[in-house]
């Protein structure tokens, strides 16, 4: 299970700021086999088992440039100049 929360504040326009938190309740595990065989008989065999035990937070902030709220579109290359 994974959360996040986001925050914008109404007096830091631009500004955002959020937090993660990864595996809030649960515990990962990962592994793997690797082994090989010749004529019929095993050479070797390796199994191997990761428990990744633990949440992840994270934490930032961000802003946002340009910002313009109104923009004037031409409607022809020389509305400027005429």
């Amino acid at each position: 299970m994974n959360a996040a929360l986001n925050f914008t504040p109404q007096k830091l326009q631009g500004w955002n700021f959020y937090a993660k938190i990864l595996d809030v309740i649960g515990t990962n595990q990962a592994g793997g086999f690797t082994g090989a065989t010749a004529n019929g008989m095993a050479v070797f065999q390796r199994d191997w088992v990761y428990d990744y035990e633990g949440q992840i937070v994270e934490i930032g902030a961000s802003f946002t440039f340009n910002q313009r709220k109104e923009q004037t579109k031409q409607r022809l290359i020389g509305d400027k100049y005429f």
